[in-house]
């Protein structure tokens, strides 16, 4: 008599697995394509590039927040007075390039590039406006952030190592680009400081009591 069989229905199976791989990876800290982490008080997030960061760095920038669900305001200029309040800027970008092997003919043999860019977040200026007491306030100091990349280069296939470091180049915008929002994960809204009680002074009327039974005290030794 042969064992008998059994077997998942279709759909079912990959539906289980499928789920079960999403909860062991959400448990251990990873996050899925179109996941998130940047706060929810800094959405609707105004983004601001200088004229050092390429435009394709700054749309992957934006095309990573908006695959996040974040809505993007790109056009800072043009915002409203009731816009948004926090602003992402993106400065001081910068790429070199150093030789990391040579050959045995001293030609350079593999590459390294690196990329870097300074990253701020702070309210934007529209939010202080007519508020000369409380500048905007700095949510993330000015940090760089920084991604690196090696790439063999041949100098027989010129053309084809050209379009290979291109393709490091955008990878590195990527990797720049998911560091930028991993800053943003742990940000936390600009407390709110407690009102300062004012101290007693010879104006107040616990003062002028105290100077009232001193007076009195004073009047009756005599």
């Amino acid at each position: 008599m042969q064992n008998p069989t059994y077997r998942c229905r279709s759909g079912y199976g990959p539906v289980v697995v499928a789920t079960g791989l999403c909860v062991l990876l959400a448990g251990c800290g990873f996050h899925l394509r179109g996941s998130t982490p940047v706060p929810d008080f800094l959405q609707p997030l105004a983004l601001d590039c200088d004229s050092s960061v390429p435009k394709t760095l700054c749309l992957t920038v934006q095309e990573q927040l908006e695959l996040g669900g974040v809505e993007v305001i790109a056009d800072v200029a043009s915002a409203s007075s009731s816009g948004p309040r926090y602003q992402l800027s993106l400065s001081k970008f910068s790429e070199n390039q150093r030789t990391s092997a040579i050959t045995s003919r001293a030609v350079a043999a593999e590459y390294v590039l690196r990329q870097t860019v300074t990253v701020t977040v702070r309210e934007s200026d529209r939010s202080a406006v007519g508020d000369r007491e409380n500048p905007p306030a700095i949510i993330l100091a000015p940090a760089e952030v920084a991604a690196s990349e090696s790439y063999r280069y041949d100098e027989t296939d010129v053309l084809a190592k050209r379009q290979e470091a291109q393709l490091v180049r955008d990878t590195l915008q990527q990797r720049v680009a998911s560091q930028i929002l991993y800053r943003l994960a742990p940000l936390e809204p600009p407390s709110v400081l407690p009102e300062q009680t004012p101290s007693a002074s010879s104006d107040s009327p616990a003062a002028s009591d105290s100077d009232s039974e001193t007076a009195h005290g004073s009047d009756a030794n005599q």
